[in-house]
């Protein structure tokens, strides 16, 4: 089956962009909290758990530090009680204190967290960057293309119909003056067509 694009959406590709290189800089401002204390290797699997289930990441964390201390004593985890220890919590703590102002760091909503994947960003050498082909990763996820026969030959139509329109426009008639357009809306006054206009089109 051939297809065909029906939509770009290029606003909120643009929007992608923006927020991508955000989100480079706050993790690069992220790893240098976390290098500063001792983190001598990290990885996007490590920025995505840190980033987006922090407490649930830092309490496991946390939990193995706690762990290792009480080893030292040659206490056992699971026979300890953590809220008659104050002393040893407080250690532990502040162990992992860091990884609390590192996540701050980061401002990933659940609109932007799908950025996070090595198809837009990579850490080479503890530094986050753009992806090689990060921004027509970005623009194939802004593209909607024609899902079957009749989708296609639609979008034939109506890209004739939008060619129509720009000439009605060059001798300066509104084409609001005969009919009123759906499913199209103007971008820096070029026609465009909406893809949602597709749904039912099976």
């Amino acid at each position: 089956m051939k297809k065909q694009i029906i939509e770009f959406k290029e606003k909120e590709y643009k929007q992608s962009i923006e927020n991508l290189d955000k989100a480079i800089r706050e993790i690069n401002e992220a790893i240098t909290v976390l290098i500063a204390n001792g983190k001598t290797t990290i990885d996007m699997d490590f920025i995505i758990d840190l980033s987006t289930d922090t407490r649930a990441f830092i309490n496991t964390v946390f939990y193995g530090k706690l762990t290792e201390i009480l080893k030292i004593y040659g206490v056992d985890i699971q026979k300890y009680d953590l809220s008659r220890d104050e002393t040893t919590r407080n250690l532990a703590s502040s162990a992992i204190q860091y990884l609390w102002e590192a996540a701050k760091k980061m401002h990933i909503s659940y609109l932007t967290k799908y950025l996070l994947n090595e198809k837009f960003i990579i850490i080479k050498d503890n530094v986050a960057e753009k992806a090689p082909n990060a921004e027509d990763n970005l623009k194939e996820n802004f593209t909607i293309y024609t899902l079957n026969d009749r989708q296609y030959k639609t979008t034939d139509i109506v890209n004739n119909i939008i060619k129509e329109l720009r000439e009605l426009e060059k001798i300066n008639v509104d084409p609001n003056t005969f009919f009123t357009v759906h499913g199209l809306y103007k971008v820096d006054n070029e026609w465009k067509i909406q893809a949602k206009s597709f749904q039912n089109i099976n």
